[in-house]
């Protein structure tokens, strides 16, 4: 009698955790994975939810740095329309001004369903490796370069050569016709 209810039990949670399954889905990639201190990579981000079930979801918020890292560029939310599923795409370029092995947390995406269950998917969190620039310690150092002077001719004038003669042309030209134009006063 014990064995039957639980298995009842255990039975009728499998289905009311499966009445509430997650229809929206988010996936997480990083472009590189490796990058030199400066450099930036990308991450894309992709969110697919079915209308159907879910009637609100919330972007992640996405802070401006986390770990050490920039995001240097938010790019703009795309819609694509695949059959009953809605897939919102984003990416993000990070940037790493310190090398380290650096944790790009996971992003939260709270969700809203028909029947007002409320719900969050969230992201994987990766590494970003920011590497430095490999310098070779063998070799002497060089010095620091001198001032190059660069040579110009007239052609890298010729747009200010232009415009001083047509503004020439335009001063001539008004002043010959107030010349021509101007009244006499008649005194009387």
């Amino acid at each position: 009698m014990f064995e039957l209810r639980r298995i009842i039990l255990l039975i009728l949670s499998l289905t009311s955790v499966a009445s509430f399954a997650q229809d929206a889905k988010v996936t997480t990639r990083l472009d590189p994975p490796l990058i030199l201190v400066g450099d930036q990579a990308r991450i894309f981000i992709e969110l697919q939810v079915n209308p159907a079930h879910d009637k609100l979801i919330s972007w992640a918020e996405l802070p401006d740095t986390f770990n050490h890292l920039e995001i240097v560029e938010k790019g703009k939310i795309d819609t694509i329309k695949q059959g009953n599923l809605v897939i919102y795409k984003q990416r993000l370029l990070v940037t790493g001004f310190d090398s380290g092995s650096f944790k790009i947390p996971s992003f939260i995406f709270p969700v809203s369903t028909l029947d007002n269950h409320n719900y969050a998917i969230q992201t994987d969190s990766f590494q970003l490796q920011v590497q430095t620039i490999p310098v070779d310690t063998t070799k002497a150092f060089k010095p620091i370069k001198g001032i190059i002077l660069v040579r110009s001719n007239w052609k890298d004038y010729i747009w200010y050569i232009l415009g001083a003669i047509v503004f020439i042309v335009l001063l001539v030209f008004v002043v010959i016709y107030f010349l021509t134009n101007r009244k006499v006063k008649l005194v009387t």
